[in-house]
């Protein structure tokens, strides 16, 4: 499927493509900047919201037809990670939300892990994400880290790219900030 979305105020309003083999169109764009998405799903599973590849491509339109958008379809990645809790703290279900950048707004991932704290966040696009942490229910406890590979992710997010391999771990604390 191709998707198309708007990123320039006044821009058409989400209209999608029509795919034919290898080749798809979109008709009826006025100037303006645009969001192209490409997604492949598992036939197999009816309405499957979940790419098995995808493809993205921000696209200028002018006064003049655009032809030659090259959208190559690359596996999503998935990130196996675990929560962890510091001494002393009780380790808890928690839920964790990934919420894609402005381009990919609409798009959220809400997973709840189980008490062993291990989780795989599945086939996600190629783009910046937000992670937020938080318990299941009423304790005390409270998001400190989050590291994918090396690099702390927990402030500013981090970027899924086709070789991203994690893990991810969270660390979770019961301490008073």
């Amino acid at each position: 499927s191709v998707d198309v979305s708007a990123l320039t105020p006044g821009a058409s309003s989400g209209p999608s493509g029509s795919v034919a083999g290898d080749r798809f169109t979109v008709a009826d764009l006025l100037p303006g900047k645009y969001l192209v998405e490409a997604g492949q799903y598992d036939v197999a599973v009816q309405f499957s919201q979940i790419p098995l590849a995808a493809a993205r491509r921000i696209v200028e339109v002018g006064t003049e037809d655009v032809v030659g958008v090259d959208l190559t379809l690359v596996p999503t990645v998935d990130v196996e990670g675990a929560v962890v809790f510091e001494n002393g703290c009780a380790a808890t279900p928690v839920w964790i939300l990934l919420q894609g950048d402005r381009q990919l707004g609409r798009l959220r991932r809400n997973l709840h892990t189980g008490a062993d704290g291990r989780f795989v966040l599945q086939h996600l696009l190629p783009a910046k994400y937000k992670l937020y942490v938080r318990p299941e229910g009423p304790t005390p406890v409270y998001a400190t880290s989050a590291k994918l590979g090396d690099a702390e992710v927990l402030a500013n997010g981090f970027e899924i790219a086709s070789e991203t391999t994690g893990p991810l771990r969270i660390t979770m604390s019961c301490a008073r900030r």
